[in-house]
């Protein structure tokens, strides 16, 4: 099973997910990221033991109940590598829930860190493609919608997959607000 975590933000970027649905529209992007509520990635997706579920999300969801309000600066949408994002500035609170969900899962679970939680890049993915002319052409017609500066972090969800596979994530739980 593999289990992704983050910080909803969905309903704090409605002008975002109306773009974002317009360029699905337009474009035939091979990434279905977008079913997901729009969130902030906390850590890159980890697989587990299936008879871990239960513990893990167990724990995962007392570090979220422990996590007190905090405000985001969101920096802008960016194009990295195959992916479209906003990409958030980091800040002493995010930092600190990341490090402890992952200190967490490597201590209690096993789960090693990721390369890309060494050096983790807070986002919401928007759209991933292999194409490139497609991630252009989305980065595109978002270059006009707005972002709010800041968003609060105050709503965690927790999510899984069976297969890992790019569209087969769901929201398992929601925790907070």
């Amino acid at each position: 099973m593999y289990i992704w975590v983050g910080i909803n933000v969905e309903d704090q970027l409605g002008e975002v997910r109306r773009a974002v649905d317009g360029v699905f529209e337009k474009i035939e992007i091979s990434n279905v990221t977008c079913q997901l509520p729009l969130h902030i990635s906390l850590k890159i997706s980890f697989e587990i033991d299936n008879s871990l579920f239960d513990s893990v999300l167990a724990d995962i969801t007392r570090v979220y109940n422990a996590c007190e309000p905090f405000d985001i600066k969101v920096k802008g949408i960016e194009k990295h590598e195959n992916i479209e994002w906003i990409r958030m500035y980091s800040n002493e609170k995010i930092e600190a829930l990341a490090t402890e969900l992952n200190m967490m899962l490597r201590e209690k679970y096993g789960i090693p860190l990721h390369e890309y939680d060494l050096d983790f890049i807070f986002h919401t993915t928007l759209f991933m493609d292999d194409d490139p002319e497609k991630i252009n052409a989305a980065h595109s017609l978002l270059g006009n919608v707005h972002l709010p500066d800041t968003l609060v972090a105050n709503t965690f969800v927790i999510g899984n997959s069976e297969t890992g596979q790019n569209g087969t994530y769901r929201v398992y739980k929601t925790v907070g607000a």
